[in-house]
């Protein structure tokens, strides 16, 4: 019976035995120039300093809820900048040349505008590692064969990239912050009034005032073709296409997002 006080004392060593702690989960990957906004959990390392070492979430106001410093605004600043504000502050009477690093150790979820010629337009919220193809595919991608270009508002400021560059070379995928606007612009013109098909036409290089009113159906019997009015910019102009289809007036060559209306014959 001297096996069974070998496998109790057995037990009592395994029990007295400390468990290995589980290694901490890894970090997503890193993006130097990310804004932290609400919703991230950043990972706080203060050498040394254990009680001070953790996770802490950002709250909806942008602020850390940090020991020692209370509550510090972090919201709209990069890592490597909130790594320099707790350092300094940690430094002011509390730690004595403290080491400080931190990095993102979940990205919260970020409101971004999707706009023009999706599937799907609306507000998505996206990981602050989205880019602009992430956001377009949460859309349902592209409305339409007639993109040739996508803009980015951040602020004032507007980033324009090829449409083209971006799909075929993924040259230009911008990674997105929270509150962009994403706007996709179709490269069409709108025609309307008196033609069978009123609606969008899509733009070509070489696309004329009456190429445009035949690709909406044509001209209605009951069409004015001597007073169609082209507006660009706000500023209308008028074509006599009666005189065009005559060739006795040039052909107007449209740009993308002209608006061509037809008249009623009052006649």
């Amino acid at each position: 019976m001297r096996w069974w006080w070998l496998v109790a004392l057995l037990a009592v060593v395994l029990l007295a035995v400390p468990a290995r702690a589980a290694p901490p989960a890894p970090l997503p990957p890193q993006v130097d120039d990310y804004g932290v906004g609400p919703g991230d959990v950043l990972r706080v390392e203060v050498y040394g300093e254990p009680d001070l070492s953790a996770d802490y979430t950002v709250s909806d106001a942008g602020d850390i809820d940090f020991p020692l410093l209370g509550a510090v605004k972090v919201g709209g600043l990069t890592t490597r900048e909130v790594t320099e504000l707790l350092r300094s502050r940690l430094a002011d009477g509390f730690i004595v040349s403290p080491v400080v690093t931190v990095r993102v150790a979940e990205f919260g979820s970020q409101p971004v505008q999707v706009l023009g010629a999706v599937q799907k337009p609306g507000t998505y919220t996206v990981p602050g590692t989205a880019t602009v193809l992430d956001v377009l595919a949460r859309a349902g991608g592209i409305r339409g064969e007639g993109v040739s270009e996508i803009r980015v508002s951040r602020g004032d400021r507007v980033t324009t990239m090829s449409y083209a560059d971006l799909v075929e070379r993924r040259a230009g995928d911008l990674r997105l912050h929270g509150g962009d606007v994403v706007f996709v612009v179709e490269n069409v013109v709108f025609v309307s009034g008196e033609v069978n098909r009123p609606g969008s036409v899509p733009w070509r290089d070489d696309l004329t005032v009456s190429q445009a009113i035949a690709e909406a159906g044509g001209a209605r019997p009951t069409a004015n073709l001597r007073r169609v009015t082209v507006l660009r910019d706000g500023e209308p102009r008028r074509v006599n296409v009666r005189r065009v289809l005559k060739g006795r007036e040039p052909d107007p060559p449209l740009v993308a997002g002209d608006q061509v209306f037809v008249p009623e014959s009052v006649l």
